[in-house]
């Protein structure tokens, strides 16, 4: 391991660690994955719990880790955790978290279940700052996601407000807010997040930045969102990836496997790269800005003439399982979801 590389260290908590491939455990260790680009290096902890290893001792080892100045940066917890607490109680993962974040409030928490992630109960989710699935991590494409929550975390804790004093400012620049989207993120930003913060508060903002800022379109758009507003497919939107990279999130939680695109940006860079009127539309001027690539161009699922652009992303039905580029005319607002002010109403496809 290169010397320079700062070392991120990750406990992994479950009770049949067998479960975790010995190749998963080196993927996450490695400075050599292919989005890290050799940035960051980690040391992994696998701790395996159950009748050997109760609650209380994995609680004992981390305060002994934290007096040592050796915490870990990240815990990842198994939620289908089959384990005794001292009371003979059968715990789940996010009972462990409840109790390690009333001890250690400072640091982050992820679960891991091998079900879908839509089974676990969402109180159970608001335990961890993000639920992955197994194989997602198995397979190495969410391995960035830690390295991300780790360090975001870490930037939320210097720039939390402390006292009588609010740091929204201290907040923004966490954020990498552009100076025309700050005023309507303030006015966006939930209060608590405005006023002195207490122990959990760290916990609340850092599922805020993960699942609403950065996980939802509003401020930023992701590829498909993006490709959708320049009127290009995904592909398409790729192909401007280089041109558009001062465009990018680069804020508390952003991660090579989840780009973001400030939407302000990138409207404001479009017209600046095809040198636009504020008139033309947005979809016109991204198509100009590939060529004669039409095999490129954004194409509206569905039933929808062959000549429309599409102007909104929703899911193909109501299993949520893929996203299209459509018309919003064909589609309605999804009924399970409550947008966040500033945030867009996620929606379903349903076709005429």
């Amino acid at each position: 391991m290169t010397k320079s590389l700062p070392l991120l260290r990750i406990w992994w908590i479950d009770d049949e660690t067998d479960r975790l491939s010995l190749s998963a455990q080196k993927a996450i260790e490695r400075p050599d994955h292919p989005r890290l680009r050799g940035k960051r290096a980690a040391k992994l902890v696998v701790i395996k719990v159950g009748e050997r290893k109760r609650v209380a001792e994995v609680l004992t080892e981390l305060d002994e880790a934290c007096r040592r100045s050796e915490a870990p940066h990240l815990i990842v917890i198994d939620q289908m955790l089959n384990l005794p607490n001292d009371d003979g109680v059968v715990q789940r993962g996010s009972g462990f978290a409840a109790a390690m974040r009333d001890k250690h409030p400072t640091i982050p928490l992820v679960g891991v279940t091998g079900a879908s992630a839509s089974e676990i109960a969402a109180l159970q989710k608001e335990q961890f700052i993000e639920f992955f699935e197994r194989d997602s991590l198995q397979s190495g494409d969410r391995i960035p996601d830690l390295y991300g929550i780790a360090d975001g975390f870490a930037g939320v804790l210097k720039a939390r407000p402390k006292g009588k004093t609010s740091a929204v400012t201290n907040l923004l620049k966490l954020l990498d807010c552009p100076t025309e989207d700050r005023a309507l993120l303030v006015e966006c930003l939930p209060g608590p997040f405005k006023a002195p913060w207490d122990e959990g508060t760290p916990h609340a903002f850092a599922r805020w930045v993960w699942h609403n800022l950065t996980g939802r379109a509003g401020f930023l758009y992701d590829d498909l969102e993006g490709a959708t507003l320049v009127g290009l497919k995904r592909e398409g939107f790729q192909l401007l990836s280089a041109r558009l990279k001062e465009c990018e999130y680069l804020g508390a939680f952003s991660s090579a496997s989840r780009l973001r695109w400030w939407v302000s940006k990138v409207r404001q860079k479009v017209r600046e790269l095809t040198r636009a009127e504020s008139t033309e539309p947005l979809n016109s001027l991204g198509r100009k800005l590939i060529g004669d690539k039409k095999e490129l161009f954004s194409k509206c699922y569905g039933n929808a003439e062959a000549e429309a652009v599409p102007d909104v992303v929703a899911f193909a039905d109501g299993t949520q399982r893929k996203r299209v580029q459509t018309r919003v005319g064909d589609t309605k607002p999804l009924e399970t979801d409550t947008a966040p002010l500033g945030f867009e109403q996620r929606r379903v496809f349903f076709g005429r």
